[in-house]
């Protein structure tokens, strides 16, 4: 009996996915149904020590080289195949092939995990691969393949944990393969992330409720569509959220956050590409409730010249980075960057 094929991927977060059926647009080719689950051995970043948080992203990690991934009970991605006459692989009038993963993932939360599909083609040669969660908008047409995919503008976050990005952290991966024996993929990520390091540095305690920073322009992109060759494009913004002003921007509830003097506490969101920030200024707000009083700070404009400078000239936000921001408050709201850095294993080639 042919043994389970195996697919080590490597994957930068952990994101909740509801399976649901999604229609191809093309018959494509129905392979016959195998005799055995199709399985995948998924690994998160570097192997390392399993953190006991079942976050998405580890809370709270101090290394400014990198953030940790973990595994979620839910997580899931999806799977295109064509064969070597580059038609799609079908089955049942579906071309997306879900992979759940195992029901005997551990309790706690890992970096491994194995994901299974039972009706992908397991004796298929010269293939080629093309994964990505956690969106099911893949459509095919005459001529091109692609999935479309977008994140929100605004989100909430519970103090201590990240669960708030799992859904809207979007990876892809591509792979040529020769067999479907041992094929190993790498995920890469669309999407950028902002995280704040909020600081008290008054006197007294005191609970912050929200952050929001905005430009002028549309420097915050909400949508893009990746093809199966992965070629990239964006949409900017469109300016649902916005001051009378006219100014755009993403916003962040942070739940249960008390701070004590001198405490932090981090805060992340997520972006896309949008337009260049070029000549633009970002302003951050820092909105917090102290006994029956809320107030909203509104920190100096920054020259966003600094995040191009910091990122090597790049002048947009970039996937697969991470844009670091410390808002230190006292009687007033300073902002200052701290570092752009690739997060580990983002910008990593797909690995066979």
């Amino acid at each position: 009996m042919k043994r389970n094929p195996i697919i080590g991927a490597t994957f930068l977060s952990a994101l909740c996915l509801t399976l649901a059926g999604c229609s191809g647009d093309d018959a494509g080719e129905t392979p016959e149904r195998p005799t055995q689950p199709f399985v995948v051995s998924a690994s998160l970043g570097a192997k390392a020590t399993a953190p006991s948080s079942r976050a998405s992203v580890e809370y709270g990690n101090t290394d400014v080289n990198k953030e940790r991934f973990v595994w979620n009970s839910s997580d899931a991605f999806y799977l295109v195949a064509k064969d070597a006459e580059m038609k799609l692989l079908n089955y049942e009038g579906n071309n997306l092939y879900p992979f759940q993963i195992s029901p005997s993932y551990p309790d706690k939360s890992s970096n491994t995990a194995d994901f299974f599909n039972s009706n992908f083609p397991v004796d298929q040669s010269n293939l080629s691969l093309f994964a990505f969660t956690p969106t099911t908008k893949f459509t095919h047409s005459t001529t091109e393949d692609y999935v479309d995919y977008s994140i929100p503008f605004a989100s909430i976050q519970n103090r201590a944990t990240t669960d708030h990005l799992r859904g809207s952290m979007v990876m892809y991966a591509t792979a040529a393969a020769a067999s479907s024996d041992n094929v190993k993929l790498q995920f890469k990520h669309l999407t950028s992330m902002l995280r704040f390091t909020i600081k008290n540095a008054n006197t007294t305690e005191c609970q912050v409720i929200g952050v929001r920073i905005y430009s002028g322009s549309e420097v915050f992109g909400i949508q893009g569509r990746i093809t199966f060759d992965a070629t990239q494009r964006y949409e900017q913004q469109t300016p649902t959220i916005a001051t009378t002003d006219q100014t755009i921007g993403l916003s962040l509830n942070i739940q249960g956050s008390s701070l004590a003097p001198g405490a932090t506490i981090e805060g992340y969101l997520l972006t896309l590409p949008g337009k260049v920030l070029t000549d633009q200024t970002l302003t951050f707000e820092l909105s917090t409730i102290s006994g029956n009083n809320t107030h909203t700070y509104t920190a100096r404009a920054l020259n966003a010249q600094k995040i191009i400078d910091a990122n090597a000239g790049a002048t947009k936000f970039e996937a697969g980075k991470r844009y670091w921001f410390t808002l230190t408050l006292d009687e007033h709201l300073t902002v200052t960057l701290n570092t752009v850095t690739a997060m580990s294993g983002w910008d990593t080639e797909t690995e066979l």
